[in-house]
């Protein structure tokens, strides 16, 4: 038996209620590998750092990049209170190799894999944030556990720590999952509880960062990250073993939809994924 850990974090946001300028999708990413790699994942991590001459004390968040350039395209200066001032003098395309070759050295690793929830908010506007959370990390759990089956693993879950009362929520929801089950009667691959973890001290969450958001930006087609998600995330993606098929078992839609299902399809079609992006000038990622 081995150990895996998990690494989630989420981008975008979930409203009940559409208004102008609300965020188009919610995703939640996970990205596994075997707890043996990780120092060796670290080592190589602190090393791209030094090549990219980042301090290695320092963060770099997904929405940083875009924040950055934003302020280049419009030539304003950076608030030196902005956490993004630190990289004020590195350029977004050094920035964004660095993200890359992040997630490059991720498939080096056997059995290092991906799997994505998303809401489309456009067309899911029922439903409570709560249950919206909760089935994320239903159709997270669910899926972790029936990766680690076929080798009888056991997965270590980690999340972004963040609100406080959400993160008690999740804590919660997690532990009458794993105590009562649902339609998988009994996790018995995954630990027990839940962990949380502050990102500027985990590259785990820090990798899961880029994917959520890297995600989130190819749905809404821009051009780094359609291209980043189809080279990068997209061969980590948890398949079918028998079919190779991504949806519903490296990516669901929540909740489970056969409008937003396919939508989804045509997202991952080959003329979506080889079309050239869309060209919009306010979010370049």
């Amino acid at each position: 038996m081995a150990t895996y850990f998990v690494f989630s974090d989420e981008a975008g946001q979930y409203g009940s209620k559409r208004t102008p300028g609300a965020q188009s999708y919610f995703v939640r990413s996970a990205t596994y590998f075997n707890s043996a790699y990780w120092r060796d994942i670290r080592t190589k991590l602190d090393q791209i750092k030094n090549d990219t001459c980042l301090r290695q004390s320092i963060e770099l968040k997904w929405s940083y990049i875009w924040s950055l350039r934003k302020h280049e395209r419009d030539g304003k200066n950076i608030d030196p209170k902005k956490p993004y001032y630190l990289f004020k003098d590195v350029t977004v395309p050094t920035l964004l190799d660095y993200v890359k070759a992040v997630l490059t050295l991720l498939k080096n690793y056997t059995d290092s894999g991906v799997i994505l929830t998303v809401t489309l908010n456009e067309h899911t506007s029922r439903f409570p944030e709560e249950q919206i959370y909760k089935w994320h990390l239903q159709d997270l759990v669910q899926r972790i556990e029936m990766q680690m089956q076929s080798q009888d693993n056991l997965a270590i879950i980690f999340f972004d720590e963040g609100h406080k009362p959400t993160e008690k929520f999740l804590r919660e929801h997690y532990s009458t999952l794993y105590t009562t089950g649902d339609f998988i009667k009994e996790y018995r691959h995954i630990k027990d509880s839940l962990c949380f973890e502050v990102s500027r001290h985990s590259f785990g969450i820090q990798m899961a960062d880029y994917i959520a958001g890297i995600f989130n930006g190819f749905l809404m087609g821009y051009n780094e990250s359609k291209s980043l998600f189809t080279e990068c995330v997209m061969p980590l993606v948890r398949r079918s073993s028998t079919t190779g098929q991504i949806l519903g078992y490296g990516v669901m839609e929540i909740p489970t939809d056969e409008t937003n299902r396919r939508i989804l399809e045509q997202k991952f079609s080959e003329s979506y994924l080889s079309g050239q992006p869309d060209d919009i000038d306010d979010m370049p990622f």
